[in-house]
C-alpha cells in the first residue's frame, strides 16, 4: 500500500512541521498549491521556496497544483520551470492549459490530472505518451459540495481501467484549514468521520490507488492507526473493553463463514484457558458496535468473541465486554470473512 500523502499550506507550515517532521524517510508525496490567493503576500515567492526547500531536505516529494496565476506569481515563462524553481516532483495542472501543453509536459515528468473533472476519452495520448500520468481528486472544504459515493466511484473505475493511478483526500483531525475549518475531504460523508476510517472505506471499498491528508494536520493516533495497515494489511479497530483484554493488540481473524449481522473471531475459543469460568454479566441488549463473550451457559461455545454489526437481542448466554469507538463504526462493514484484524485501545 502506498504511503499516507499530505497537504502542506503557506499559511500553516510553521504549525504543520510539527506533524510532518520525521515522515518523509519513505518520500512520501506532498501536495502543495501554488495559487491560493489567501496567501499571497510580498514575500509570498521566497517563503513557498524555503518551505518547498524544507519538504525536500526531509525527503518528501512535491506535488504542486499550477495554473496560469502561478506564472504570474513566480515571473516565469512556462510552467515546467517550476520544477526547478521549486524542486517539484510532479506538477497537478489545475487550470489555465490547453491539451497540447498538458501533453508536452507529461512527456517531459510526472503529471497529475484533476480526476474530478476529466474525461478519459480526452487524455488517451497523454496516457499513452506520458512519463507518468496520476490524477488527483479534489478536495472540497465547503460542506455539502464534497462528492456522493456514485459519481467518485464511477469516474475513479474509470481512471484506473484506463492504467491511471487515482489518489482522493480525507479530512484532518488535528489542524483544520481555514477559512471555514470543517475538513477538507473529497467525499461528503467523511467530513466528520475519523481519518482512519475514511482511509480504510476509500482503500477497500473504492480501492483507490493512494489517499492524502486534505487538512494541515492529523493526530499521531489516526497517522499510527494508518501506517500500522500499510505496514500489515491488519485492520487496527479501536476498542474499550471492561474484559477480557488479553485480546488487546493480538493479531486476530474474522471467521470465513462470519454472517452480515456479527464478526465472529476465529481464535477466540482457542484462546479461552482450560479452567477459565466465564460467569454470565452484563448480558443485554447487544448494540452495534458491541462485543460480546459467550458464557458458561453457552456451553461448549463458551469463550467465543464477536463483534456486532446489526443490533441483536439480549441474551442471557452472551456477555457484552466491550465496545468498538464511536468513531470507527463504519470499519465494521469492511471487515471481511478472513480479515485480519486487531482490537487496540481507543485515545479518547
Amino acid at each position: 500500500m502506498n504511503p499516507l500523502g499530505y497537504s502542506v499550506f503557506l499559511s500553516t507550515f510553521e504549525k504543520q512541521k510539527q506533524y510532518l517532521e520525521g515522515l518523509g524517510k519513505n518520500h512520501p508525496l506532498v501536495f502543495v498549491s501554488l495559487h491560493i490567493s489567501e496567501e499571497f503576500s510580498d514575500t509570498y515567492t521566497q517563503d513557498m521556496k524555503e518551505m518547498c526547500a524544507w519538504l525536500n531536505n526531509e525527503g518528501f516529494r512535491i506535488v504542486a497544483d499550477v495554473s496560469s496565476k502561478s506564472l504570474e506569481l513566480f515571473s516565469l515563462q512556462t510552467i515546467d520551470e517550476i520544477v526547478d524553481v521549486l524542486g517539484v516532483y510532479a506538477l497537478r495542472l489545475d487550470y489555465g492549459f490547453d491539451h497540447q501543453q498538458m501533453l508536452a509536459l507529461a512527456k517531459k515528468m510526472p503529471i497529475v490530472l484533476n480526476a474530478s473533472t476529466i474525461q478519459v476519452d480526452d487524455i488517451k495520448d497523454i496516457i499513452e505518451q506520458g512519463k507518468e500520468v496520476l490524477a488527483m481528486h479534489n478536495y472540497y472544504p465547503r460542506p455539502e459540495t464534497g462528492l456522493d459515493d456514485t459519481f467518485f466511484l464511477k469516474i475513479t473505475k474509470s481512471l484506473q481501467a484506463a492504467g491511471i493511478h487515482v489518489i482522493a483526500f480525507i479530512a484532518g483531525d488535528a489542524l483544520k484549514r481555514g477559512p471555514i475549518y470543517e475538513g477538507l475531504p473529497t467525499l461528503e460523508k467523511h467530513r466528520h468521520v475519523s481519518p482512519y476510517a475514511a482511509y480504510l472505506e476509500l482503500v477497500l471499498k473504492y480501492h483507490v490507488d493512494q489517499v492524502f491528508v486534505g487538512d494541515p494536520g492529523i493526530s499521531q493516533y489516526e497517522t499510527a492507526r494508518i501506517q500500522s495497515y500499510c505496514d500489515t494489511g491488519v485492520i487496527d479497530l479501536p476498542v474499550q473493553l471492561s474484559a477480557a483484554k488479553h485480546f488487546l493488540h493480538e493479531k486476530l481473524s474474522c471467521r470465513i463463514d462470519s454472517p452480515a449481522w456479527i464478526i465472529r473471531i476465529e481464535e477466540a475459543r482457542a484462546m479461552k484457558k482450560k479452567d477459565e469460568n466465564i460467569k454470565p454479566c452484563n448480558t443485554v441488549e447487544r448494540k452495534r458496535g458491541m462485543i460480546t463473550i459467550d458464557n458458561d451457559n453457552y456451553l461448549r461455545y463458551a469463550g467465543e468473541v464477536q463483534v456486532i454489526r446489526e443490533d441483536l437481542p439480549s441474551d442471557k448466554r452472551v456477555n457484552v465486554i466491550g465496545q468498538v469507538g464511536s468513531g470507527y463504526l463504519s470499519i465494521l462493514e469492511l471487515i471481511q470473512g478472513g480479515t485480519k484484524l486487531r482490537f487496540v485501545e481507543e485515545d479518547i
